[in-house]
C-alpha cells in the first residue's frame, strides 16, 4: 500500500498476482515427466506516473530420475524452462540433483 511513484509525487497500491501448477506422470517407478507453469502479472508505474501491468509465463517440460541405493537415494532432474515476457521468448536450462541420506 501507498507505493511512491520514483516518477512523482503520485503513491499507488501495486498487486502482483501469481498462478502456478504443475503435473506430474510417472511413467514408471523412479522416471517422471513434468509440467510446470508459472504466471505472474505485475503493477509497476509508468514513465508518466500511472500504473501499468506486464505479464510473464514460464513453461517449464521436464522429467526427473531417481535410483534407491540402499537406504539412500539419487534424484537427478533436467528441465527447459520457456519464458514469454514483453513480446519475446527464451529458453533456458535447469539440472536438478539430489542425494538423499537416512535419517
Amino acid at each position: 500500500p501507498d507505493v511512491p511513484s520514483p516518477f512523482g509525487a503520485r503513491e499507488a497500491s501495486l498487486t502482483s498476482p501469481h498462478a502456478a501448477a504443475s503435473v506430474i506422470w510417472r511413467l514408471r517407478p523412479m522416471f517422471h515427466l513434468m509440467l510446470e507453469s508459472v504466471l505472474s502479472s505485475d503493477e509497476d508505474f509508468d514513465e508518466l506516473s500511472d500504473t501499468s501491468r506486464s505479464e510473464t509465463f514460464i513453461v517449464g517440460p521436464g522429467f526427473r530420475q531417481g535410483w534407491n541405493l540402499g537406504e539412500q537415494q539419487i534424484v537427478v532432474g533436467l528441465s527447459a524452462p520457456i519464458t514469454r515476457a514483453a513480446g519475446q521468448s527464451s529458453v533456458g536450462v535447469l539440472v536438478y540433483f539430489s542425494y538423499e541420506r537416512p535419517f
